[in-house]
């Protein structure tokens, strides 16, 4: 899969959508890239990139969030070296974007330089969390994020999963409910997750998986 240099990753609250972009920023550092992670996720305290900004340092990967020294703080501090990398060909960027609209909101005042290059803007969706449970809710959330971050969507990614408790029934159901909601929106369905917590359905589609290292997940869930 070939794809531009800048990737926005967002999603409702509980999507999974940190855990997919760090993966994905991995996968593509393990490829040779350069890779920066911005960290946009202002206004959920938790599941945040930044909280193994040490793991990601030693792959390589640099994670900017808010300015240094308020990294834990709540508010819209962001770090001029995102201007940086928007502005700089070197480095790919992925943006894991906040877990609800609002969150997306702080894609807004970058929105220029997303209209200078192209960009993909994924959507990830677990069919099994509130608000994202058919096609019709899933593309109201979808317009909400685009509404809100001033970028258009370019794909939805299926992280369709109950924890440990996911069955090969329950990944069919989420890809009946994702490919209802990519035909509703007009958009493909760029990937398809894979972990340790989700075993593979059975059957095949021509979506791609893209295998998960759950790096979020904190040992009260295990």
């Amino acid at each position: 899969m070939v794809t531009p240099r800048l990737t926005v990753i967002a999603g409702a609250y509980g999507s999974g959508k940190t855990e997919v972009a760090i993966n994905y920023a991995l996968r593509l550092r393990a490829k040779g890239k350069n890779v920066n992670m911005v960290d946009l996720d202002i206004v959920n305290p938790f599941f945040r990139t930044r909280d193994i900004r040490d793991y990601l340092t030693r792959q390589g990967i640099q994670v900017i969030s808010s300015n240094e020294g308020l990294e834990a703080a709540d508010i819209p501090a962001l770090s001029p070296k995102i201007i940086g990398l928007l502005q700089s060909r070197d480095y790919d960027g992925v943006f894991d974007v906040g877990g609800d609209p609002a969150g997306a909101t702080a894609m807004g005042r970058f929105n220029r330089y997303f209209q200078e290059e192209p960009y993909s803007f994924w959507v990830v969706v677990n069919p099994f969390r509130p608000d994202t449970r058919d096609a019709e809710q899933i593309k109201a959330m979808v317009q909400e994020i685009e509404k809100a971050s001033r970028l258009q969507a370019t794909g939805l990614i299926d992280n369709t999963n109950l924890g440990s408790a996911t069955t090969p029934e329950d990944r069919l159901h989420g890809r009946k409910v994702l490919h209802s909601a990519a035909e509703l929106l007009g958009l493909p369905l760029v990937w398809r997750t894979l972990s340790n917590l989700c075993p593979p359905e059975n059957g095949e589609d021509q979506v791609p998986y893209l295998p998960l290292t759950l790096y979020m997940r904190p040992e009260w869930m295990e």
